[in-house]
Order: structure tokens, then C-alpha cells, then sequence
């Protein structure tokens, strides 16, 4: 798809790759540079959905740097993260991670350097990545047996030799490593579980390892031994700290029997319980401890499992000591610490995990029993566009969810401020009752100073448009119902571009019905309805394929490929893509070239899934004239650009591999330029950021050079942008004649 903003913009969307070249070992987001035959993308910014499925990896608040910020880790989507607060009422993600699956997260400093690392373990992939708690950047990475899963894993000093260890629980084993080297130094099999705890709970000058199971174990990883077994175990949830202000640490667990829940002190050193409350219903979910109004004195938080509330009750004799409501469905992670940096500690919780609505990251005051702050839960794809939308001489992003609250809410809209990524404004796509938003794009549409913000998508089964004013941030206007919705394609295609001579943009769309429709932006009216085309609308592209004066408009449907001219409205040209009667799900993008060559018309095809073929078009009439088919890869989307100024776009391709169901599919985002015989990849971007869906290259921190942002399911990052020197030869099928050997053209 190539987004047509310019001068603003150029935005763009892909998924897959067909790349006849081996891919590079995949990076982490943190690497300070990602590098393929001399063009580079520096990581800037990322930022992402952070509610979904937030705090069942665990949730952790703590200095990571030691800049005085307290900075809550956890997991969201998949990915790591790390959240600081950044204005009044206002937090954002200081790092986002790739999406590894991450399954559980521990921090630590493994180098005794006064930075904590961050420790990560995957779902599936049974691996532990180890990210610097200053830079992010990967330091480390230990594989495990595939077939063992992580049930958790924490780091602290728990040996005679100084310096701190990575424990890792698996079912059947723990397993205890140099933090800092990661050489195992002790392997207890047949002692595994499903929770740690590490923490002198006997006063005998060590921490033990506290393994939750049936039966729970407390090892001793100085003499490699077990020291003692509690057959019942510490319950479905456990955490370990001194709430009596004793010497050393209790085990603190909450237990069900039946329907009623208990809350459990257990005496590490006499073996007995200091105290217990229950049987109550609903009484906790997940515990934690922690010194909720600054005395000194460590209390127990717990947090219902569905709805009810999050208490505090005294540690030394488990009287309640408060109660606050909680707003969202059960409590998952929990937490206690100082994320606003007031002097005051809060308490953290995340909810919504198992029923089918919100997911929420939530702060809490317990001594105002009040909710400080609560995450939004966009859903993905996410979509991105950019430009100066007020006229102020800076740039901003448009970051817009497709729903929200797991689906059950509209799309939001937000804008940044490019530069400093401080949020401007957000809203929800109101007035209307719900919108599940498929584009977004900016341009000028009126006769004001101001960009418009058009976002188009999905009211129920009718499409619709809306537009912001990009100054006042209030709607400008929205459409009627556009066309039917359908239930298995839904998405509607949209680009802002000016088609004609006037002085404003159009709005350009595609229907599931299959009709493109050119709107007057200012005047709000259809100024061209292609007509029932053969299936859906999937893509559509603006460029110069014939140098005859006006630019062509490339349309992609399920079956096929139309060319129009915009000059006359005309239909130039249309071939049938389809193989063994299979929609064959294109994308497109026009290549413009120099001024005295004719531009290509580039598609993928995916008549079968797990196979994806790339065309170029080109000559008059268009014919096919080179292909390449890789069966590893998802091409969903496309767009062109200048990139090296030489007056021939190169073709920006989007997606990922094909994923299997215990690895993370890796992401691809590719960069192909003209060559004599075919096209050739200047770059490759590896990582795993989920399916990249949206590109924008704009200059968004003012400094007279492009970045690249994208926009994937879950996450949106920003990329300082380094040309080419080299390319990577990508070879296809050569040559293709026009006799009749590919698909028909019936024009």
C-alpha cells in the first residue's frame, strides 16, 4: 500500500517476506544499531500496548539506574517493558521490548555495578534474555531445554561466594546460575514448582530458595541441599518478606479450600503459622508485601480474584488494616512501591486477565482508597501517520488503536508531540458508539492552516470516516454509512492525497463491497465511484506508471489488480491473479521511476498461506516482466519511496515470517531497488515487533533528516534512518514474456 501525504508524508503497511537471502541473527530492540549492506535503523523510541495480559509475568517497582525514578517493570502483549510516570496523572513507557513471548521478569545486578539488570523469560522457547538496566541494551541470553518450561525466576546473592545468582524454577528442577557469567552452578532435579522466594526466612545468615509446590521445599544453595519440605505447600500464590519486624523473612500465601480463599504467615524458622484469616470468599487472588504507609514495617497486600478489592492487613497479627475497591475483574500482579516519586508508596495491580473484557495496569492510593491512574487497553494492529498537524514547525505522531477493551470498545486516537514524545491529546472516536478503526492518514483538507486527521473504519457493518481538526482536535465532520461491512473481510483501505488541481487532498477509499470512492475532503461529497469491482477492496496505491501526464490509481482486490487513470477516471488495465480459482489476496505499490521511464506496478500474491509471490508489472500495456516465490513468508502490504534521492523509488516491503507455536514469528521489514534484472534487497530489519503493519518516513525530530516509524500489532518505533552504500542480491524468476505464460491481461 503506499501512503500518498507527500510533502507530509509517506505512510505505508506490510506483513511477509519473500527473501531468497539468509536472514541475520535477530537483534533486540535495544541494539543501538541494526545494519544490513550500509543502510541502518537506530532504535529512538518504541512504545506499545501495555494491558494486555499485564502483571502475570510478575510486576516489579525498583531504581533501575539509580536517577532517583522508580520505575515499574513488567510484561504486556508479549513484550517487556519499563513505565515511568511523565506527567501529572500521565505514565509511558520508558522501554519496550520485542515480543518474546516473555512469561515471566526479574531484575537484579548481576555485576555488582549498581545498575539491575533486566531478566526475561520466554513462553515456549524456555529462554532468559538479560537487557542493561540503563541502556536496554541485550547483554545476555541462556537457552534452556526446550522441553522444560520457566515457571518462574528471581536473582540475589543465595551462596557463600559474593557476587548475585540466577535462579531458574522449572517443574522438575531448580537451577542455579552465575548471574553474571551464567554458568550453572547447581542443578537441584526432582526439586521444581510453579513459584519462587528468595529471602533468609530462618535467620541463619543466608537466603534460602523457597520453592512453591506440592510438596514446597526450602533449599539451601551454599551445601547444594534441601533443607526441609512442607508436603501440603504455600498455596496457589506465595511471596516471601519480614512483615513482623523480626530478623528475617516469613512465607506469606494465600490457599483455597472448596469456595472460600485463606491468608497464610508461615514461620520459616519454627515451621508453624504465625497466623491465618479465612475461610472468606473472594478473600485473595495473588499477596504481596510491603511497607504501604512508610513506617518501616513491611504489611501484607492481597488482592481479590474476582472484582472485589485490594487490603492491607498488619503483618505481625493479620488484622485488616484498609480495603480499596477494585475496579476491574481480579487481581493478577501486585505490588507495592513509589511510581510517582512523591515519598508516598502506592499500591500496583493489574486485572482483567480472565474474563473477556478489560485488561488494566492500575495505581492505587490506599490512604485516599482512590485509583491514581489506569492504563488504557488498546487493542492492536496498531496504526501510525505523521506531520506537522498544528503549523507550529514540529512534527507529530498519530498513534490510533483498531478497538479497545478487548474489542468491546471504539479505536483511540493520540497524538505526540514527535520530538519529545510528550502526549498532546488523545480522545476515543466519539460521537459515534463504537468505531473499529482500520487507517488513519493526514492531509489538507479545507481551506484552514491546520492538517486534518482521517481515520476510517468499521461502525458495526457500515464503514465509516471521521476527521479531526489537527489545531483543535475536535471533529470536523464524520460520514454517513459508506458501504456494508462484511464479516470475514472488514477492513476498509483509505489514503489522503490531492488528486485533481485544486488546492486541497482527496480522501480515497475501498470498500468490502467493492467499490473505490474519491471524497472531496472540503465539500464532503463522492467525486468518483469506481463501481462494483470483482471482490474487495484489499490495497491501493497513487503513482506515474505511463508518464501520460496525470498518475495512475492502482486498486487491489481478492482476485485481482485494476489500473485507473486519474486524469480521466479510465480504466487502463486489469489482470486476474487469481490461481485454481484461490483468491489471491494482493498488495501493491507503484513505482515511480525517473522522468523518462515509465514506473512498475509491483504486487504480491497469497493464493496459499503458507506461499507468497512477488510480480513487477511494467511496459504499455503493463505486462509481467520478473517474479520471486518464498514459502516461508506473509506479504500483506507494500508501499515506495525515495529513499537516496536518485529519482527511482525503492519498494518498502512489510510483515513477518511464517511463526510456529513455540517461537516468536520475526518481523520483516525490507528495502528493494531497481536493477536490470529484477530487484534487489538493500536492507533487512530482523527482529520480532510482531507483524509489521504501517510506515511513515518523515522528519520527526526536526533535525533535517527522515526517520522511519512503524507501526506493528502491538507497537509503534521510531528508527533514525542511515541510506544504503550496498545491496543484497535477492534473485527471482528473471524475465517473464507477455505470451500468455502469466496471468491475463484483459485489457
Amino acid at each position: 500500500m503506499q501512503r500518498v501525504r507527500r510533502p507530509v508524508v509517506c505512510s505505508l503497511v506490510f506483513v511477509g517476506l519473500m527473501l531468497a537471502v539468509t536472514l541475520q541473527p535477530r537483534l533486540a530492540l535495544s541494539s543501538p544499531q541494526t545494519t544490513v549492506g550500509g543502510m541502518s535503523l537506530t532504535p529512538l523510541w518504541t512504545t506499545g500496548i501495555i494491558s494486555d495480559g499485564a502483571g502475570r509475568a510478575g510486576i516489579i517497582a525498583t531504581d533501575l539506574n539509580r536517577d532517583g525514578i522508580t520505575d515499574i517493570v513488567t510484561c504486556g502483549a508479549g513484550a517487556p517493558y519499563v513505565l515511568n510516570k511523565v506527567g501529572t496523572g500521565r505514565y509511558d513507557t520508558r522501554w519496550y521490548g520485542e515480543w518474546l513471548r516473555c512469561h515471566k521478569v526479574a531484575v537484579g545486578d548481576r555485576n555488582a555495578d549498581g545498575i539491575r539488570e533486566i531478566y526475561v523469560a520466554t513462553e515456549y522457547t524456555r529462554q532468559v534474555h538479560i537487557y542493561d538496566g540503563a541502556t536496554f541494551a541485550q547483554v545476555g541470553q541462556l537457552t534452556l531445554d526446550p522441553t522444560q518450561e520457566i515457571t518462574d525466576l528471581a536473582v540475589a546473592n543465595v551462596d557463600d561466594v559474593a557476587g548475585s545468582e540466577l535462579v531458574i524454577l522449572l517443574a522438575d528442577a531448580t537451577l542455579v546460575y552465575n548471574a553474571h557469567t551464567l554458568e550453572l552452578k547447581w542443578a537441584a532435579t526432582g526439586k521444581g514448582g510453579t513459584q519462587l522466594g528468595l529471602a533468609n526466612i530462618d535467620g541463619g545468615g543466608r537466603r534460602e530458595i523457597v520453592v512453591n509446590g506440592v510438596p514446597a521445599r526450602v533449599l539451601n544453595a551454599a551445601a547444594k541441599t534441601e533443607k526441609w519440605s512442607y508436603a501440603d505447600g504455600f498455596g496457589r500464590h506465595m511471596t516471601v518478606g519480614n512483615v513482623d519486624d523480626d530478623a528475617y523473612a516469613e512465607i506469606v500465601y494465600t490457599a483455597r479450600s472448596s469456595s472460600d480463599d485463606y491468608l497464610y504467615v508461615f514461620d520459616g524458622d519454627t515451621r508453624l503459622t504465625k497466623w491465618r484469616v479465612g475461610p472468606s470468599f473472594n478473600l485473595s487472588n495473588v499477596v504481596a508485601v510491603g511497607d504501604t504507609d512508610r513506617d518501616g514495617v513491611k504489611e501484607v497486600v492481597t488482592g481479590s480474584g474476582q472484582w472485589g478489592s485490594i487490603s492491607g492487613y498488619h503483618g505481625s497479627t493479620g488484622a485488616p488494616l484498609w480495603s480499596m475497591k477494585n475496579p476491574e475483574n481480579g487481581v493478577f500482579g501486585l505490588t507495592v512501591g513509589d511510581p510517582d516519586n512523591d515519598g508516598n508508596n502506592e499500591i500496583i495491580w493489574s486485572s482483567g486477565l480472565d474474563d473477556s473484557g478489560k485488561d488494566a495496569l492500575l495505581i492505587g492510593d490506599r490512604h485516599m482508597q482512590a485509583i491514581e491512574w489506569r492504563s488504557d487497553d488498546l487493542d492492536g494492529p496498531l496504526h501510525v501517520a505523521a506531520g506537522d498537524l498544528d503549523r507550529d514547525g514540529r512534527m507529530e505522531l498519530v498513534v490510533v488503536s483498531t478497538t479497545t477493551d478487548t474489542g468491546y470498545g471504539d479505536g483511540i486516537v493520540r497524538v505526540y508531540d514527535a520530538a519529545s514524545r510528550r502526549l498532546k491529546w488523545s480522545t476515543r472516536t466519539s460521537p459515534q458508539p463504537w468505531l473499529e478503526i482500520h487507517q488513519v492518514s493526514v492531509g489538507q483538507l479545507d481551506d484552514d492552516a491546520a492538517l486534518e486527521i482521517v481515520v476510517g473504519g468499521a461502525e458495526q457493518y457500515e464503514a465509516r470516516i471521521q476527521v479531526y481538526d489537527g489545531k483543535t482536535h475536535a471533529i470536523e465532520w464524520e460520514s454517513p454509512a459508506l458501504a456494508p461491512i462484511g464479516n470475514v473481510i472488514r477492513e476498509i483501505q483509505l489514503e489522503v492525497a490531492n488528486v485533481d488541481a485544486d488546492a486541497q487532498a482527496e480522501i480515497i477509499t475501498g470498500f468490502v463491497d467493492g467499490h473505490v470512492q474519491i471524497i472531496d475532503g472540503k465539500t464532503k461529497t463522492v467525486q468518483w465511484d469506481s463501481g462494483a469491482l470483482d471482490s474487495p477492496i484489499r490495497d491501493l496505491s497513487i503513482g506515474q506508471l505511463d508518464r501520460d501526464g496525470p498518475r495512475e490509481l492502482a486498486v487491489a482486490t481478492s482476485y485481482g489488480a485494476y489500473v485507473f487513470d486519474l486524469g480521466t477516471y479510465g480504466r487502463e488495465w486489469r489482470a486476474d491473479l487469481r490461481i485454481n480459482d484461490r483468491p489471491a489476496n494482493p498488495s501493491l505499490t507503484i513505482v515511480d521511476r525517473t522522468a523518462t521511464h515509465a514506473g512498475d506496478l509491483v504486487i504480491s500474491t497469497s493464493p496459499y498461506k503458507q506461499e507468497q509471490t512477488m510480480q513487477v508489472w511494467s511496459g504499455t500495456p503493463l505486462s509481467r516482466r520478473w517474479q520471486m516465490t518464498r514459502p516461508d513468508s506473509v506479504i500483506t502490504d507494500m508501499t515506495s519511496r525515495d529513499l537516496n534521492g536518485d529519482g527511482t523509488e525503492e519498494v518498502v516491503l512489510m510483515g513477518h515470517y511464517q511463526s510456529t507455536a513455540t517461537a516468536a514469528a520475526p518481523s520483516l521489514l525490507l528495502v528493494a531497488s531497481r536493477s536490470s534484472d529484477g530487484y534487489h534487497f538493500d536492507y533487512r530489519h530482523p527482529g520480532a515487533w510482531g507483524s509489521i503493519k504501517e510506515v511513515v518516513f518523515a522528519d520527526v525530530d526536526n533535525d533535517q533528516q527522515r526517520e522511519l516509524v512503524f507501526a506493528a500489532d502491538t507497537l509503534i518505533q521510531v528508527n533514525k534512518l542511515t541510506l544504503p552504500s550496498s545491496t543484497l542480491a535477492m534473485p527471482g524468476s528473471g524475465p517473464v514474456s507477455s505470451d500468455g505464460s502469466g496471468p491475463a491481461n484483459d485489457e
